[in-house]
Order: C-alpha cells, then sequence, then structure tokens
C-alpha cells in the first residue's frame, strides 16, 4: 500500500471513529458532558470578564472613531440594519425577503424546509431531484447580518440594534441543539457563526441589555461550535481546501475565547500549526490560492489574512515565509483588479465571505488592497482613497489616522504572469485582458483522481476590458446543487471565451456530482513574453475527441503597445472532420452589431470595438441571446457571439479585436 493510499485510509478511520464518538450524544445529556469541559470557566464568566477576553483578542470596538465614514458607507449599513430588523433578508440572489419568524432551516427562496431535531449526520443535505439550496440557511446562519446591526449600534446607540443581535443569537442556539439541526452539517459554516458572533456582540458590549445571563448562554454556545468544528474537521488527503482552513480558522479565534480551558488549548496547539501548513499549500508562490478561482481567492485571502492579524494583535510569532505568501494574495488581488475596480470572474463563486463589515459588490475586492495598504504596501491606497470601515475592525483604532498619513500615488500595474496557477493578466495604457489556461485547481497530482472540486471547463478563455468598460467576460458560475443542469451549464465550454470541437466540453462533466469531473485535459503551457512593440502570451492544452485522437489547440495573444489592436491566434491540430464553435461573451453593457460573416462592432455609449475574424475555412457568425452571473443565484441578460467553422485535420483562425472612443 503506497503512502498517499494509507493515508486516505487513515483519514477515512479517523472519520469514522469521530462520527460514531459523536452519535454517543445521541444517547447521553450532551449537555452534561459539554458542561464538565466548560463548567469551570462558565462559572466565573461574566459580561466583564467577557469584555476582556474580546478586547485582547479583537480589540475594543467602543474606541472607534466613524466620524470620517463616508456617508454613503454609513447609510447602507443602516438600512441593512433596519431591514435586519424587520427580518429581511437578501441572500445568495434572493433578492429582499421577509423571513418573519426567522426560519433558520428552510432555502427561503424555494420554501423547501429541513426538519429540526434531526441528528446532523442523518440529514440529506443535497438532493439534485428538487431545487433546494441547502446553501441558503447556512448563509443565513452565518449570520452576517449581525454586523450591520452591530456597526449600526456603535454609530447610533439606539439600543434596538443591541436587542436584534441578542435576539438572533438566542434564538438561533434554541432553535438548533448541538448537532441536531441541517445547520450544524459542514464546520465551514459553524466556523464562520462563530466568528460573526464574536464581532457582533464585541459591538455592542456597552449596551446595557448584554447582561452576564446573555454572556453565559453565549458562551456555552461558542464553546459548543468549537467542540463541534475540532470533531469534523474537514481535512482532505493529500490536500485540503477552503473548508478545512476555514475550520482552523474557527479554531484560531475560538481558543482565544477561552484562554485558561484545557480543552480549548488543544485547539490552539494543533489549528496554529496546521494554519501554518495550509497557508503553504493552498497559496501558490505567485499569490494564487490553488483552487484557481478568484471568488475563492477573495474569501481565503480574508481567511488567512485576518488569522494574520489575529495572531499579530495576539504578539504571535508568524514564520516569514507564511507572511509572505499571505501579502503575496494581496499582490495578486492588485493584479486581477480591473481599471473599472472590479475582478474577472474565472471559475466558481458562491458569494462566500468571512466577515463582511460592508456588501460591497461581489466582484469588487478593493477592500483588501485597502487593508493592504496598512499591512504591506502602501501604494494599494491608489485603489480606496478612504479607509475601508473593514480595517476600523481590523486593524484596529489607529487605522484611519495612519490610512490618512500614506501618500496616495498612481499605481501603474505591468502585466502579470502566473504560471502555477496557469494566469497571466497582460496591460497597456487602453486594455486589460486576463488569459485563464490553469486547469485543475489544487496541484497536478497524477497520483490521485482528480476531481476538479471548482475547475471550470475554460482553458486558453479570457476576459477582456478597454479603459473602464468591460467588453468580453467570464460569464460565471450562477448556482451549485439547486440547479445542476444550470451549474454544468456555466462550467462548460461553450460559457466561456474558448473553443469547443464537435460540442464537446474540454473534460466530462456529469449532472449526478457537480463537483465532479473526469477526463481533464492538462495544459502544456502559458507563458508571456515583451517584444519591442507588442506582448505576447501563448498556452496550449491536449485532450482527447470522440474517437480517442488527440487534439491540440494553441492560442496566442498579441496585445501591441503602439496600436490599439489586440490579435489572437488560434491553431488547432487534430485527426478527420470536426466541427468548431468559438464563443465571445460579451459584457451585459455591451451591444453588437454584425458587419458581415467575420466582422462585427461591439460597443457601448463609451467605447467601439471592431473584430474581424480571418480563416481560410469558410465562418458562419451568429449572434445568441444568453446570460451571465455576477454573483451566486443572479443571472443578467447578455448576449454572446459564436463563430462557427468545419474543418479536416487542421484549423487556424486569426482574431483582430481593435478599439477606440466614442467620436475618436
Amino acid at each position: 500500500m503506497n503512502l498517499l493510499i494509507y493515508n486516505q485510509f487513515v483519514l477515512k478511520v479517523l472519520r469514522r471513529l469521530s462520527l460514531e464518538y459523536n452519535r454517543l450524544y445521541r444517547f447521553r445529556s450532551l449537555r452534561r458532558v459539554i458542561n464538565r469541559k466548560i463548567e469551570k470557566n462558565d462559572q466565573t464568566i461574566d459580561k466583564k470578564k467577557f469584555y476582556n477576553i474580546l478586547t485582547y483578542a479583537i480589540g475594543d470596538f467602543s474606541l472607534l472613531e466613524f466620524s470620517n465614514i463616508d456617508n454613503k458607507v454609513k447609510n447602507d449599513i443602516i438600512l441593512w440594519a433596519n431591514q435586519t430588523l424587520e427580518h429581511q433578508f437578501d441572500y445568495l440572489g434572493s433578492g429582499l425577503v421577509k423571513v418573519h419568524p426567522i426560519d433558520w432551516h428552510s432555502d427561503f427562496k424555494t420554501g423547501f424546509s429541513w426538519p429540526k431535531g434531526k441528528f446532523y449526520r442523518k440529514y440529506v443535505e443535497v438532493d439534485l431531484s428538487n431545487d433546494a439550496d441547502v446553501k441558503v440557511p447556512r448563509e443565513l446562519s452565518r449570520c452576517h447580518h449581525l454586523l450591520w446591526l452591530g456597526e449600526t449600534y456603535l454609530f447610533t446607540k439606539d439600543e434596538k440594534y443591541a436587542k436584534e443581535i441578542i435576539f438572533e443569537i438566542e434564538n438561533w442556539i434554541d432553535e438548533n441543539p448541538l448537532m441536531y439541526s441541517i445547520n450544524w452539517c459542514c464546520a465551514m459554516d459553524v466556523s464562520i457563526r462563530a466568528i460573526n458572533w464574536i464581532y457582533a456582540v464585541n459591538m455592542i458590549m456597552e449596551s446595557p441589555n448584554v447582561t452576564d445571563n446573555f454572556i453565559k448562554i453565549l458562551y456555552r454556545s461558542l464553546f459548543e461550535h468549537g467542540f463541534f468544528i475540532y470533531n469534523n474537521l474537514e481535512k482532505g488527503i493529500p490536500y485540503s481546501n477552503n473548508h478545512y482552513a476555514s475550520d482552523l480558522v474557527g479554531l484560531l479565534f475560538l481558543s482565544q475565547i477561552f484562554p485558561e480551558n484545557n480543552y480549548s488549548k488543544k485547539w490552539w496547539n494543533f489549528a496554529l500549526p496546521e494554519f501554518y501548513k495550509e497557508v503553504r499549500e493552498q497559496v501558490l508562490p505567485s499569490g494564487v490560492h490553488f483552487e484557481k478561482s478568484i471568488s475563492y481567492h477573495r474569501l481565503m485571502t480574508e481567511l488567512f489574512a485576518y488569522s494574520f492579524l489575529l495572531l499579530k494583535r495576539i504578539d504571535g510569532c508568524v514564520p516569514i515565509d507564511v507572511e509572505y505568501r499571505i501579502k503575496s494574495m494581496f499582490d495578486f488581488v492588485a493584479h486581477y483588479t480591473k481599471p473599472n475596480g472590479l475582478a474577472p470572474t474565472i471559475s466558481d463563486n458562491d458569494d462566500g465571505r468571512l466577515l463582511p463589515f460592508y456588501k460591497y459588490d461581489l466582484r469588487d475586492h478593493r477592500y483588501l488592497l485597502s487593508l493592504a495598504a496598512l499591512i504591506h504596501e502602501p501604494k494599494y491606497k491608489y485603489y480606496m482613497n478612504e479607509c475601508a470601515i473593514d480595517n476600523f475592525f481590523l486593524y484596529g483604532k489607529d487605522s484611519n489616522k495612519k490610512y490618512r498619513q500614506i501618500n496616495s500615488t498612481v499605481n501603474v500595474l505591468l502585466s502579470s504572469y502566473h504560471q502555477d496557477a496557469g494566469f497571466a493578466i497582460l496591460r497597456n495604457n487602453d486594455v486589460y485582458l486576463f488569459v485563464a489556461n490553469g486547469g485543475l485547481g489544487e496541484y497536478d497530482n497524477p497520483t490521485i483522481k482528480p476531481l476538479g472540486t471548482h475547475t471550470h471547463a475554460d482553458l486558453l478563455s479570457f476576459e477582456l476590458s478597454v479603459g473602464e468598460n468591460d467588453v468580453l467576460v467570464d460569464p460565471g458560475a450562477y448556482i451549485y446543487t439547486a440547479n445542476a443542469k444550470a451549474n454544468i451549464e456555466f462550467r462548460s465550454t461553450k460559457k466561456h471565451n474558448t473553443i469547443a470541437i464537435d460540442g464537446r466540453n474540454q473534460y466530462n462533466l456529469d449532472e449526478k456530482n457537480v463537483f465532479a469531473g473526469s477526463d481533464f485535459p492538462f495544459p502544456r503551457s502559458l507563458f508571456i513574453a515583451q517584444q519591442n512593440d507588442f506582448a505576447i502570451c501563448q498556452g496550449e492544452y491536449q485532450m482527447l475527441t470522440g474517437n480517442d485522437d488527440k487534439l491540440k489547440h494553441q492560442r496566442t495573444f498579441y496585445l501591441y503597445s503602439n496600436a490599439p489592436l489586440l490579435k489572437i491566434e488560434d491553431r488547432i491540430k487534430t485527426t478527420g472532420n470536426h466541427e468548431m464553435e468559438m464563443f465571445f461573451h460579451l459584457a451585459p453593457e455591451m451591444n453588437i452589431y454584425p458587419k458581415s460573416n467575420s466582422v462585427c462592432t461591439i460597443y457601448n455609449d463609451a467605447v467601439d470595438v471592431e473584430m474581424s475574424i480571418e480563416c481560410t475555412n469558410e465562418l458562419k457568425m451568429k449572434i445568441k441571446d444568453d446570460t451571465v452571473s455576477p454573483s451566486y443565484g443572479i443571472l443578467t441578460q447578455s448576449k454572446t457571439l459564436i463563430v462557427y467553422s468545419e474543418f479536416a485535420n487542421e484549423i487556424n483562425i486569426t482574431t483582430n479585436i481593435k478599439w477606440g472612443k466614442k467620436g475618436k
């Protein structure tokens, strides 16, 4: 038995033992077991002691001064807080929905409910035969909305916001006994919920409604959260992912809440070295998170960076290489941020956040660069002139003063190459071009069967912006298990700016398991080079066709510096007769006007983009009404240009894209 198989076997055995251990709580008083583990601290905890614990771990929020916060930011947060008072929630594309009384167990988008009071391993979490989305009750139970109540309390000192936080936490605890609801099925969600509770309650510690009795209830439940996480770790072999990292982050924060408890010391002693290990494994040397999704990179940057700040606050010694990897994640955020301030929507997206102190557009990651300006690279202030409200709670009361002292200079980013991720970003004064040829997330490992959890069939796809105008975009991910057919569509090759042969995807997609695939093509190369007049980006991959013949697709981008021109050369080699479809997904705000079977104009009120396609084979062009997804569960109408041709053995295509501003 090789080492990898042995490790997988051991992991399965440990998980089984942990499950059987947890099952014991069905036959005896779980409360008594938890009481024995926490009773020494539980008897002495009160509001004052808990305040001191929170102040040490995450800061004294009563000292924060918000007079310099932008009025729009304040007003938005107050609006969201008032909606929360009315139990109106907007999660995962639901739109604003009133859920009163709060139902922590239902998908309020469809009305489907998971029964209360069942042991967490007895639930059928995902049933592809219906359209229910288990992410909805879990997202609601992450309790992000409590942050907006807490912030509004700090702005206004109105007790109704503190009362609502207390009510919702107590209500959640009553409705979700430990291990007995759908909201205990995923340790990642348990971790995120606990951290949001900690921050939200710290915002209202001055309130007289925060009583010793409430603190005892909260304290006990937070211990239950840590207890559950430690006994339900989402560890993977040979590599873990964002779930396991979230588990570890939860244990790091929670262990600080119980500084004198021997059991929580086990959490810390286990989680800290594992956290360092996961940073080293999950962050590629170029700074990209190894699942190769821009949305998950944002989430992982929050998880790792916010934990880094926790460690620095309590005088933890963070290894230099770990600190470097975390800071390199900020650098990648700067590299992929487009001139309009938004991020591309490469690969999967579930809107995941750790601590959303403000509901930014899910494609706007510049708040991370505002934090980076304080802890890493001052030049990143260029992206946000005002200190992001997140910094007040993460960096501390001096964040605004220090931020104002940073000299804001123009940050001119050059093209960047992330070879280990298969990403390249080309820039000049006019254009932003993101090229993806990354293939499978995590590390390519020939000894294990690849699953491609968050992998899209998007090799050699790209996004293009001219100035601040998105022209061609990745359509995003839309949804997961609630609609398997739609999930497969958004992962498919035809839903990306690349080429599909004979209508096939670049790998096999299966509606019975939306997080798996097979027969993955592995990209052979992606590189960039600079010539006198243009930058070059070239990549290729190989895959099997229906007759088990090999197909090679090579795509080369030429971005000219002395002319408004992007040239794309596609070379496809295989055997036999085939059909080729080349897809160009337009940004929702762009219109398209066809001039012939090979020429069209893509335009909006600010820019005209002419696209001409050259090929020795006959081409046909059609425009399709389509959709893109800027955020989980949301569809926006758009147009897609499809160029079609038949060929035998080989085909070469050249696409010329030229642009100009309106009136010039």
